[in-house]
């Protein structure tokens, strides 16, 4: 899928003055795989099919979540080169992370833009297609479909670049949203190549910087320790947002950072996809800050707000079901 090499870039130094004593355990993911939502559904309401996402259960030694994500709900990301993403978003990590345990939310975001600059190579590679497509007079699908879905992410450029943020114990001005769980995998074809979940910076765990996720012997040995007799190879190619959470804290860490560049397609549990309706309508959750998926703006906060009278009634019934079930288990945890 690499067509355009982008630039590796580091503008910023920051002078390394962490403390040797900091015991912060913390590790920075950057997700460049395959990803998708996979909702289930939901018949309670009527005899038409309804879809809900399921949420994450944070891990009970995680204290803090941040997950950034680069593209809209519901939408596909093509990545023109994975290997200078990672390159760049490690250099990034390697300038301020050492300086600053957990930056904020919008200064993360900021170097992303700025030092990434992913969305103007994705214009560039678009630029390429369509100036090839004017001068051969044709092109074929899989040429349109690409356009297509740059197109369709351009469009959406204010949604760029947005997180959810969990922390443990929240306080009471501000807390947490429930994250939707999302699933990232590489096919069997992609074992050796660039696709991946990589470890861009860590401190105070057992994982190493630039080790890959999916299919190495770490994830393997966990998969074999978590899941004895359930074990299978084929396991060790896919893992959801919770396990990459427990997978973080097996290996040592209570602070965990997510940079998502993988898609955000929605299907069922079927792989059929999800009706654009109820995207939209869980979409419209998102950017209203009731529930996240990594899709939560702290920027600009008022752009994104939108009034609860206008929700869709297929919004409303997910977000009043979630609230229903987590009452449920404050109770049952008060017996």
């Amino acid at each position: 899928m690499s067509e355009t090499p982008l630039t590796t870039k580091s503008k910023r130094k920051y002078n390394d003055i962490s403390d040797p004593d900091d015991n912060t355990s913390i590790v920075y993911f950057l997700v460049v795989c395959h990803g998708i939502y996979v909702l289930k559904e939901d018949n309670q309401y009527n005899q038409d099919k309804q879809y809900e996402p399921e949420y994450v259960k944070i891990p009970e030694n995680i204290k803090y979540v941040n997950k950034i994500t680069y593209a809209p709900f519901g939408f596909k990301n093509i990545l023109p080169d994975t290997k200078c993403i990672r390159e760049n978003v490690t250099n990034i990590c390697t300038d301020i992370c050492p300086s600053n345990n957990l930056p904020g939310p919008d200064e993360l975001i900021d170097l992303l833009q700025d030092d990434v600059q992913l969305l103007e190579q994705q214009r560039k590679v678009f630029n390429i297609r369509q100036k090839h497509k004017e001068y051969y007079g044709y092109e074929s699908n899989e040429n349109l479909k690409i356009r297509c879905f740059y197109k369709m992410l351009f469009n959406k450029e204010p949604q760029l670049y947005q997180n959810v943020v969990y922390s443990n114990p929240s306080n009471e001005t501000k807390k947490n949203i429930p994250i939707i769980q999302k699933q990232f995998s590489i096919f069997p074809h992609e074992i050796n190549t660039k696709y991946n979940i990589y470890v861009v910076f860590e401190k105070n765990g057992k994982l190493n910087k630039d080790d890959s996720i999916l299919n190495s012997d770490r994830y393997k040995a966990y998969n074999k320790e978590t899941y004895k007799g359930s074990y299978h190879h084929d396991m060790n190619r896919d893992i959801t947002t919770q396990k990459l959470l427990e997978f973080a804290q097996y290996y040592g860490y209570e602070n965990v950072v997510i940079f998502d560049y993988s898609c955000e397609s929605c299907k069922d549990r079927s792989g059929n996809p999800i009706p654009r309706n109820q995207v939209m309508s869980i979409r419209e959750l998102i950017l209203s800050g009731q529930i996240g998926r990594g899709n939560k703006k702290t920027r600009n906060r008022s752009r994104n707000h939108m009034s609860s009278r206008n929700y869709k009634p297929i919004s409303r019934r997910i977000l009043r079901k979630y609230k229903k079930n987590q009452k449920t288990k404050r109770t049952q945890k008060t017996r």
